[in-house]
């Protein structure tokens, strides 16, 4: 049994990469925190990870047929020729080769801006929230490969939503009782039992399955 899930931020916490600034604005006349916090633009976020539960591994690439979630995942993408970065300097791939392959921390950008100067993002990523916010106000997404108990998951970040697409792309994939595919709010599965439900409770999400 090969379980994907899909973990999406809610509306109301998509503010993940406003302005700093405005977020902490002080002094006479500026605008006060909640007021900069509502106009600030919304980036949304995703997080796309996997578990082989027969061969008892996690994480996207890891499962024994990473098609399962990186066909439907390249159908909403749309874009199959992508720019990389891998921490050696950006260059041209192939979405397919890369969402299998990549090894931890490799920046994706899927669209049609230039592609040379994509960056590297390493550790933290609060910290280079100014370079994700131009990349995604240039209409591109942007992913990057996390770290999983085994192989790679992939955080995916857009200046539009992505769930409803997602949903729909798994619910066209081919079916088959090996395969359990959800699409589940980040704040529903706050905790390690509640994220890896599948190792616990299997019925636990039910009502997200798609």
């Amino acid at each position: 049994m090969v379980v994907v899930k899909y973990f999406h931020e809610e509306p109301a916490a998509l503010e993940i990469l406003a302005e700093d600034e405005a977020l902490d604005a002080r002094g006479p006349g500026a605008p006060n925190s909640l007021e900069a916090f509502r106009s600030s633009p919304k980036y949304y976020r995703g997080y796309l990870t996997a578990s082989d539960l027969e061969r008892a591994v996690t994480g996207a690439t890891a499962v024994g047929d990473p098609g399962v979630w990186s066909v439907p995942l390249r159908s909403i993408l749309e874009h199959e020729s992508v720019w990389t970065n891998d921490g050696l300097g950006a260059k041209p791939g192939l979405l397919s080769d890369v969402l299998s392959g990549a090894p931890v921390g490799t920046v994706v950008v899927v669209g049609t801006s230039t592609g040379a100067s994509v960056p590297g993002l390493p550790g933290e990523i609060r910290v280079h929230n100014r370079v994700i916010r131009a990349i995604l106000d240039a209409g591109d997404v942007l992913l990057r490969a996390e770290p999983a108990h085994d192989g790679v998951d992939w955080a995916l970040y857009s200046v539009k939503p992505l769930a409803d697409r997602i949903t729909a792309a798994f619910q066209a994939a081919s079916s088959s009782d090996a395969v359990m595919r959800y699409v589940i709010p980040q704040r529903m599965a706050r905790g390690e039992h509640k994220f890896y439900f599948e190792r616990y409770d299997l019925e636990l999400f039910a009502a997200y399955r798609v």
